[in-house]
């Protein structure tokens, strides 16, 4: 059984089937498509329009012209003249951007919030501090993300690709996977073998001892170039290590990286730790 209404939008009379009316939430609200009741739900109230005057509904939020005819018409009127709140000078604008526009330059604006200039710490630009930067805690140093945090690469000495690093990282690997697969002279390793050579001590380099390759062996002593980077997170793999090469029968002595770039007398740091390994368990080394 079909009944007949009218659309309670467009005016429109349509039938609705007995079924489809015990699904509708008010009878005394019915439309005939759902473009009605779109059009009936939609909340935007009549506004004037910027130009003539004339109410209208607009079909989106925001918009100020009633027609195409206004806003072609309100772009030809005269420029509007604005009292800048900085300086107090008048300056002009179109008419229908005059409701964008409070001051006549970016300077205005920018002192008007209290801002001041400043120099870059790093690349001695000036830059300008806003009021709102202070207001946050924001306390700017740098002009921009480029010098606030320096793009820093490095070459991988295995893979030899580039790579990003922080600045307070001394690698010289993309990944541990990296570390571990190489076998070269690391730039540590190459200075403590030059004081090696000048101290005339008989060493040997990359020897592999079971399943672990050591730095430098001298005679039954471990010596190894410790990278403050890596090994820094790896001190249960290097207590492993030692604990292998003591169940060896071989003496350990490690010299970090700090060490090697800080100390004055590097030659007499290293045979001091040679030293008092030879003065403890009473066997000669060879060269000392």
């Amino acid at each position: 059984m079909a009944f007949t209404f009218t659309c309670f939008h467009c005016g429109i009379e349509f039938q609705r089937h007995y079924k489809s009316i015990k699904r509708e939430c008010s009878s005394d609200r019915r439309f005939c498509s759902h473009k009605c009741f779109t059009k009936d739900r939609r909340k935007v109230h009549p506004r004037p329009c910027r130009e003539c005057g004339n109410l209208f509904t607009p079909t989106a939020e925001g918009r100020p012209f009633c027609s195409r005819e206004c806003y072609e018409r309100s772009r030809a009127n005269p420029p509007a003249t604005i009292i800048c709140r900085g300086c107090s000078r008048s300056f002009k604008v179109k008419a229908c951007l005059s409701h964008r526009y409070n001051y006549c330059s970016t300077e205005c604006r920018k002192k008007s919030n209290g801002g001041t200039y400043r120099h870059c710490e790093r690349c001695s630009k000036v830059f300008f501090y806003g009021g709102s930067d202070r207001a946050r805690g924001n306390l700017r140093r740098h002009c921009s993300e480029e010098c606030r945090r320096p793009v820093i690469s490095i070459q991988c000495l295995n893979c030899h690709k580039t790579v990003r690093i922080r600045p307070a990282e001394p690698r010289r690997y993309c990944s541990r996977a990296c570390y571990l697969k190489f076998t070269g002279e690391s730039s540590i390793e190459s200075i403590v073998r030059r004081c090696l050579e000048r101290s005339n001590v008989e060493f040997a380099t990359q020897v592999q001892v079971g399943k672990y390759v050591i730095d430098f062996l001298i005679g039954k002593i471990v010596l190894e170039a410790d990278g403050d980077y890596w090994h820094s997170r790896t001190k249960a793999r290097d207590n492993r290590r030692d604990a292998y090469f003591q169940s060896l029968g071989y003496d350990v002595v490690r010299i970090s990286e700090k060490e090697i770039k800080t100390s004055p007398d590097l030659d007499m740091l290293i045979l001091a730790r040679l030293s008092s390994i030879n003065t403890a368990n009473n066997y000669a080394i060879p060269g000392i």
